[in-house]
């Protein structure tokens, strides 16, 4: 009975056709579109504030090392110049082997902190690559749904021309 009703209201006209005339349906359909596409742009601005934080983090990461290295190259060029030229008693020879050791040990640090920095790096590369992807999917998403809507205002056009004639 319900189905007969529901014939008689559209009396040829196909659904497509009866949900173009029917402006109530297009307004809270267009208001879910802006409300997505807002909270699309908000998480894009968000990600994008990250990006920039993760950004100054590596700079201030990379010019800490850069500091600490230099520091380092100072202390050992120091440490260079303060042994003796000319000495081979066993005090030398054990004082040598502890700076040797303590120079591979600043030097292990200094590569740790290295790779730490290369991995944060490519994990903020990853990261803006993900974004980037996220941002292209969101414009072309929104390109389609205004070409759609542009159809469905060109199709309610057109069938008010032909229900006018």
């Amino acid at each position: 009975m319900a189905t007969d009703v529901k014939n008689k209201d559209f009396e040829g006209a196909s659904i497509t056709e009866h949900v173009l005339l029917d402006q109530s349906l297009l307004p809270p359909i267009v208001a879910e579109y802006d409300k997505h596409l807002g909270d699309m742009n908000e998480q894009l601005k968000y990600c994008q504030m990250q990006m920039k934080e993760m950004r100054i983090k590596l700079e201030q990461v990379i010019k800490e090392n850069e500091r600490l290295h230099e520091e380092l190259k100072e202390a050992i060029e120091k440490q260079l110049e303060a042994l003796p030229s000319v000495s081979v008693s066993r005090d030398a020879t054990f004082m040598e082997e502890n700076i040797i050791r303590n120079l591979q040990e600043q030097l292990q640090l200094a590569n740790k902190e290295k790779e730490h920095v290369l991995e944060l790096w490519q994990m903020v590369s990853q990261e803006l690559e993900r974004l980037q992807q996220i941002y292209q999917e969101h414009m072309t998403e929104a390109q389609i749904h205004i070409v759609e809507r542009q159809k469905q205002k060109d199709q309610f056009t057109s069938f008010q021309q032909m229900t006018k004639q």
